[in-house]
């Protein structure tokens, strides 16, 4: 890669694509609210939109939440999460939550357990094109002490630390698992590290919350993505993030 390529500028930025997009269909942006719970899996977002009844923001992907917060699903995997998140920041959003699950390196984590990364390891290959190399790329400290805020004044137990972010799902390997979990992180997912960078770049702010669905550190893998822990889980994290942000709200203004 060319080197301190992170200092270039984009020759195709997002604001480049939204506006052809929308200009060729004769529409306007549309405009995002500030802030974005964002999840990944469809599933999750396909739930909490028909639990809530949340209704289309014009023109777009995001389900209105609150005047202020939208929903977002904004897809798997760190490529297409940070072009989906660069075209959000384009519509106007400022302030991310990211919930999803995560694989636990730690006999400490339970199925359904939260973790908030305070940090991600950067073993994936989209970070690199917008900071420059450093092992780990971090969150908003606001956004994580709000996150964390709501879940001690409702009593939820949660755990903090690092996590590694891959993008080689089926290449985690038993050396780096047991090598990581020497080293104490918490858990492996595949965009944080991505998605922090990115926050970063375009100075706007984002965090995580996630929930331990598989356990990788011991003898052989454990899945339990179906497990009610997980599902409920998930949910919670919603309703988590929604408050975190209505007090985040309050302590910016």
């Amino acid at each position: 890669m060319i080197e301190n390529k992170c200092d270039e500028p984009s020759f195709v930025s997002a604001e480049d694509f939204v506006s052809h997009i929308y200009e060729s269909i004769g529409a306007p942006v549309p405009k995002a609210p500030e802030n974005i719970v964002a999840v990944f899996h469809p599933k999750l977002f396909k739930k909490i939109c028909e639990s809530r009844g949340l209704q289309d923001i014009p023109g777009s992907d995001i389900k209105a939440i609150s005047e202020n917060i939208g929903l977002v699903s904004i897809g798997i995997g760190a490529p297409y999460a940070t072009v989906n998140m660069e075209e959000l920041i384009v519509f106007g959003a400022k302030n991310f939550i990211f919930i999803g699950t995560a694989g636990g390196l730690q006999e400490s984590l339970r199925t359904g357990d939260f973790i908030i990364p305070t940090k991600a390891l950067r073993d994936e290959g989209v970070s690199r094109h917008y900071l420059k190399e450093a092992r780990y790329s971090e969150p908003s400290n606001s956004l994580c002490d709000a996150i964390a805020g709501v879940m001690d004044r409702e009593k939820i137990k949660f755990h903090v630390g690092a996590v590694w972010s891959t993008d080689a799902l089926y290449r985690e390997t038993q050396k780096e698992i047991f090598a990581y979990k020497d080293e104490g992180i918490l858990a492996v997912e595949m965009e944080d590290a991505a998605l922090y960078a990115v926050a970063q770049y375009r100075g706007v702010n984002a965090a995580s919350v996630h929930m331990i669905s598989d356990v990788l550190c011991g003898a052989r893998w454990e899945p339990h993505f179906g497990d009610k822990k997980v599902r409920d889980a998930e949910v919670l994290a919603v309703d988590i993030a929604i408050k975190a942000f209505s007090d985040f709200s309050l302590r910016s203004e």
